[in-house]
């Protein structure tokens, strides 16, 4: 129920955002974008950009779970990630992606900036403890990093990318981290031999 709930909610934040979008601009795409790209290149570029960025995040997220604060975090998440198959993993990474980046990145980013939008992105990213502020300061250069993606290349696909390999990666590894896994069973001479 409560999947059902979070999905529905990032659903209608991204009909929402995108509806004001296309009422204020008529497109996703960022209206004074910093390279003269066309249109294809733009989105190619974009997504380049993003997978590229998605990976980063991914990789640094791995190395900071070796310091406490972070593990404090990932435990802070894990509730939230248990209950979680597969295929509502994938599901909570689209759509979360969807709606923040239709709000954050081509609703806000365009009239408030990058830093403010990406200051009210990681204001929204919140746990209990000391891990919050991690986790805020986290979410900002990743905010940072997006909406310099879109507002460099004018594309909304890359920022979609990334926050959704993140997303959908992350959460899986949240998962696997803290669901105790069966230990295999060793053989009598294995034991022996040791």
């Amino acid at each position: 129920m409560r999947v059902f709930v979070l999905l529905a909610t990032y659903l209608l934040v991204a009909l929402g955002a995108a509806a004001a979008v296309l009422a204020l601009r008529g497109s996703f795409d960022h209206p004074a974008p910093w390279l003269a790209l066309g249109p294809v290149a733009s989105h190619a570029w974009s997504a380049a950009g993003g997978v590229a960025l998605g990976a980063a995040v991914v990789g640094l997220s791995r190395w900071l779970l070796r310091l406490p604060v972070a593990r404090e975090l990932a435990d802070a998440l894990a509730p939230a990630t248990r209950a979680l198959t597969s295929g509502q993993i994938v599901l909570v990474a689209l759509l979360s992606s969807l709606g923040e980046e239709l709000l954050f990145r081509a609703l806000l980013a365009p009239y408030l900036g990058v830093v403010a939008s990406s200051l009210l992105f990681a204001s929204l990213h919140q746990v209990r403890g000391r891990a919050r502020w991690l986790w805020m300061t986290f979410s900002l250069f990743v905010g940072l990093a997006v909406a310099l993606l879109y507002r460099a290349t004018g594309s909304l696909v890359g920022p979609l990318v990334a926050h959704a390999l993140v997303n959908a990666l992350n959460l899986h590894h949240l998962r696997e981290l803290r669901t105790p896994r069966p230990r295999r069973a060793e053989g009598l001479l294995s034991a022996r031999s040791a």
